[in-house]
C-alpha cells in the first residue's frame, strides 16, 4: 500500500515524514513517536556487527510437504511437556520496567496500544525497511503459530533421529529462513499455542531473532490469558523495547468514503443476499461462473469452497465459523481477494466459539487486504459490540485449573472476558475501515488481482 509511495525506505521515520509531505498520511504525534521508536532497532540490524543476529545451528530441515496440522496438535503433549506448560496456578506477576541486563542492544520491539492508533501502519513500513542480508516475515500471529504447529510436526521425525529437541529444530529453521519476524496483534485464544509462542520465543531471542509485535494489551497482562506466558515475560523485558502508544485518536473512526451500507446488510434475508452477489457480479472482467463445491489446500488441509467464481469466494457462516479454525481462515485470505458470508449471526461472549472464529477470520482478511461482505442478524456496527458488557458469564467460558484436554497437562487459561473484549474492540475498528474506499482499492497482499475491478464494489 505505501510502497508505491516511498523510494528511500532507511527508517521509518524517513518514510513517515514522506508519506506525511505527500498528503497520504496526516501527521501525528503519536505516530511520529512510534515511527521514531523503531530507529534504534534498524539501527542495531543494519550495523557492521550484524552478523552475531543469528546463531548459526543445523541448516534448514523441513521438507516442503504438507503435513496434517490436526495430527500436530494431538501430539504436542509429546514434546512440550518440559518446557511449555507450567504446572501451577496463575499468580500476579508485579515486573518493573527493566534494566537491559545481560544484552547490550534490544532485539526487538513490543507496541501495544488501543486499537486503530497506527500500530500496524508503524510495523507496515518497518517491513518496507531496507534490511540489507535479512530476510523479514511478516504475518498475523494465528498464521504464524499455524505454520509452528506444522513445523513442530515435521521436526517430531527429525527428533527421532537427531534426540535433539523437536522446538530447538523448529526455532533454528525460522531463524535461517527468516530472522526478522514482524507479527501483528500478539494474542491467542488457544491454552496449546499460549504454550507454544512462550517457548518459541524464550529460545528464539537468546539466539538472535529480532521481532517487531503489535498487541491492545501490555506484556504482565499476557499471564491472565494463560500462566505459560510467565516463564516469557523475563525474556520479552530483557530483549524487547515495550513501546506503550498512548494515542486516544482511532483513525479508522474518522475513515471517509464509507460503503458499509451497500457491502454489510442486515437482516439475514435472500433479498440482502441477492443485493450482495448483484453488487459483486459488476466487478468480474471474463467468462468465468460461479463453481459448487470447489476444494483448496494448505498445509495437506483440505477445505471445501461452497461457491467460487475466480477468486470471489461465497460461504454461509455455518460454514466458515464452525468447522473451520485458524489455518483455513489463513487458506481463504490466501486464496480469495473478495469472501462473502451469509447469514452472520450477532457475534457476542454469549457464542464464545463463534465470536473467536469471527476474531480470528476478519484479522486473517484484513491482513491480506480482502474485501469482506456479509449479510447479518443486526447491523454491522452492533455486530461485536451488544451485550457484550452485560454478560453473565458461565463456567464453560474460561479453563479452569487443571488438564488441558489437548496435552494431558495442565495450565490455567483465565479467558473469561478482557480478552474477547479487547478483540471486539479491534474488530469494531477493522469493520469500519474495510467498508470505505481506501481500504477497498488496496490490492491483495498475496497476489495480483487481474479480472476485477474493484472499482465496481463502491456504488
Amino acid at each position: 500500500m505505501w510502497r508505491a509511495h516511498v523510494s528511500s525506505r532507511r527508517t521509518v521515520t524517513e518514510m513517515y515524514n514522506v508519506l506525511v509531505k505527500k498528503g497520504a498520511l496526516k501527521d501525528d504525534p503519536g505516530q511520529r513517536a512510534m515511527a521514531q521508536a523503531c530507529t534504534p532497532l534498524l539501527n542495531y540490524i543494519n550495523s557492521p556487527v550484524n552478523g552475531e543476529l543469528v546463531t548459526k545451528g543445523h541448516a534448514p530441515f523441513l521438507s516442503s510437504a504438507a503435513r496434517s496440522v490436526t495430527d500436530a496438535v494431538k501430539r504436542l503433549h509429546l514434546n512440550v511437556r518440559r518446557y511449555a506448560f507450567p504446572n501451577r496456578k496463575t499468580r500476579d506477576v508485579s515486573i518493573n520496567w527493566p534494566e537491559n541486563v545481560g544484552v547490550d542492544k534490544k532485539t526487538g520491539i513490543y507496541m501495544w496500544g488501543s486499537v486503530g492508533i497506527g500500530k500496524t501502519l508503524i510495523m507496515d513500513l518497518f517491513e518496507l525497511c531496507d534490511t540489507p542480508g535479512f530476510t523479514k516475515r511478516r504475518s498475523h500471529l494465528h498464521s504464524f503459530m499455524s505454520d509452528i504447529v506444522w513445523r513442530l510436526h515435521v521436526a517430531e521425525e527429525v527428533a527421532r533421529v537427531t534426540n535433539a529437541s523437536p522446538l530447538d529444530l523448529v526455532v533454528n529453521d525460522v531463524l535461517q529462513e527468516s530472522p526478522i519476524l514482524c507479527l501483528d496483534e500478539f494474542q491467542t485464544f488457544d491454552v496449546t499455542h499460549a504454550a507454544l509462542l512462550s517457548g518459541f520465543f524464550s529460545r528464539a531471542l537468546p539466539q538472535g531473532l529480532i521481532v517487531f509485535t503489535t498487541s491492545n494489551r501490555p506484556p504482565q497482562e499476557l499471564t491472565s490469558i494463560s500462566t505459560a506466558f510467565e516463564r516469557f515475560l523475563p525474556i520479552l523485558w530483557q530483549y524487547c523495547d515495550v513501546i506503550h502508544c498512548d494515542s486516544t485518536k482511532d483513525y479508522r473512526e474518522s475513515a471517509s468514503s464509507s460503503h458499509h451500507g451497500t457491502l454489510f446488510l442486515s437482516p439475514n434475508t435472500e433479498e440482502n443476499a441477492t443485493r450482495l452477489l448483484q453488487l459483486v457480479e459488476r466487478g468480474f472482467m471474463g467468462d468465468s461462473t460461479w463453481i459448487r463445491d470447489t476444494t483448496i489446500w494448505l498445509y495437506g488441509r483440505e477445505l471445501l469452497v461452497p461457491f467460487r467464481r475466480g477468486s470471489v469466494a461465497l460461504f454461509d457462516f455455518s460454514d466458515i465459523c464452525g468447522p473451520l479454525g485458524p489455518p483455513d481462515f489463513q487458506c481463504i485470505a490466501k486464496s480469495f481477494h473478495i469472501v462473502i458470508i451469509t447469514n452472520v449471526p450477532q457475534i457476542s461472549l454469549v457464542s464464545k466459539n463463534a465470536a473467536q472464529q469471527f476474531i480470528i477470520l476478519v484479522d486473517e482478511l484484513y491482513q491480506y487486504n480482502v474485501k469482506l461482505l456479509f449479510t447479518s442478524e443486526v447491523p454491522w456496527d452492533r455486530l461485536v459490540s451488544e451485550s457484550a458488557s452485560n454478560v453473565t458469564f458461565s463456567n464453560d467460558l474460561f479453563y479452569s485449573e487443571g488438564e488441558d484436554e489437548r496435552s494431558g497437562y495442565s495450565a490455567h487459561y483465565n479467558f473469561r472476558n478482557t480478552e474477547e473484549l479487547l478483540s471486539f474492540d479491534r474488530i469494531a475498528s477493522r469493520l469500519k475501515e474495510m467498508g470505505c474506499q481506501h481500504y477497498l482499492l488496496r490490492d491483495h497482499n498475496h497476489f495480483l488481482v487481474s479480472d476485477y475491478n474493484l472499482a465496481a464494489l463502491l456504488e
